[in-house]
């Protein structure tokens, strides 16, 4: 049986989902605001973010059963699990904070505090939350954590907890994505009104290289995820944009060897997720103001195909394929529906009940990202 997971914020809870019936097997309770999810690499817990409860619900997935509860200091933003199953590192979402969780146990190993901004203010009150994603480093004991109060970049000791490394960025970054080789960092940066890619160093002690993105001039500026194709030598960077309904629609591929840009892909509204067919052929782009799921050709980089998901106003964040990539599935907010598509004919071809406010979507340890 092919199993997914998705998160309903409004009811504070988790689904088990199975993809082949398709239907819900299980609904499980978590805490307030249930958001992200991070999974184990081999599946058997999964960790679900509670971002208004100061929490992790923790999950047997195998029982198909809550098995804990872990407490926090404050509330968290995102969670990412290292790859070899080790550490759980978890983001605060409203102070300057991150928490290195035994991702077996439960138990909490580490909080850390970032340290001062040299110089800088106080953190500032407001929307934006403090972190964002953690991102497992190269050597999968060291993690990335983005400062969205001071712009910066940190590099965090998941053996002690100590911070190795501090960067400061050209804006705030919302999520990095380190290179196959391990040796560089690209961040997703915006900030007034424009957005950039920083390209560092993987230990954070050289100036970053700002690739300012070409936007539109009837875009908003708000960089949200991105994906590398197969080789790694192309980066597909979505433009989400800011507002309600979000004013980013495009993507933007980059040359990851030389650093420019080699295109630019127009999607819809709240560009946010894109992801690679499991055979490299296919970007598919997940927009977050439109009920249009975009499809794009790879090599030709031109457009392959649309799907409108019905009764759809917006999306949440995740997205995944199937193993054999003949089924993608998408998760809308809005709608509180997972839907599977059908990759070669376009099509919808299963919906799911969800929940209110469905947020995160996941079926294995890389899928958890929201």
């Amino acid at each position: 049986m092919a199993r997914g997971y998705v998160t309903s914020e409004t009811d504070a809870a988790v689904s088990i989902l199975d993809l082949d019936t398709p239907q819900v097997i299980a609904r499980l309770p978590a805490g307030p605001v249930a958001h992200a999810m991070a999974l184990t690499p081999d599946g058997r817990r999964l960790y679900t973010v509670n971002r208004g409860g100061a929490s992790l619900t923790v999950v047997d997935t195998e029982a198909g059963r809550v098995i804990g509860t872990v407490p926090l200091s404050s509330d968290p933003m995102a969670a990412a699990v290292s790859p070899n199953g080790r550490w759980l590192a978890v983001l605060g979402r409203r102070k300057l904070v991150a928490w290195i969780i035994d991702a077996i146990t439960g138990d909490i190993l580490y909080e850390t505090q970032f340290p001062p901004a040299e110089p800088g203010p106080p953190a500032p009150a407001g929307d934006g939350p403090a972190c964002t994603h953690p991102v497992w480093a190269a050597d999968g004991a060291s993690f990335y954590a983005e400062d969205g109060y001071h712009a910066r970049l940190l590099r965090i000791d998941a053996t002690d907890g100590a911070v190795t490394g501090v960067l400061t960025l050209p804006a705030a970054a919302h999520m990095v994505y380190p290179d196959r080789q391990g040796g560089r960092v690209f961040a997703l940066c915006s900030g007034n009104g424009a957005a950039m890619v920083a390209v560092v160093g993987a230990a954070l002690r050289q100036p970053p290289v700002v690739l300012p993105v070409p936007l539109a001039p009837t875009e908003t500026a708000e960089l949200h995820h991105a994906t590398f194709d197969h080789t790694g030598n192309r980066l597909f960077i979505a433009n989400t944009g800011t507002g309600r309904p979000r004013g980013g629609h495009s993507v933007h591929v980059l040359d990851t060897s030389r650093l420019t840009w080699v295109h630019r892909l127009e999607a819809r509204a709240g560009a946010g997720h894109p992801r690679i067919s499991p055979d490299g052929g296919r970007l598919w782009v997940v927009n977050h103001s439109d009920p249009r799921i975009s499809v794009f050709d790879i090599q030709r980089l031109e457009p392959a195909g649309e799907i409108i998901l019905p009764g759809v106003r917006s999306m949440g964040h995740g997205c995944f394929f199937s193993a054999d990539g003949s089924r993608f599935w998408a998760v809308s907010n809005s709608a509180g529906m997972v839907f599977g598509i059908d990759t070669r004919r376009l099509t919808v071809v299963a919906q799911i009940p969800a929940g209110a406010q469905s947020q995160d979507l996941a079926r294995e340890w890389p899928d958890a990202m929201a």
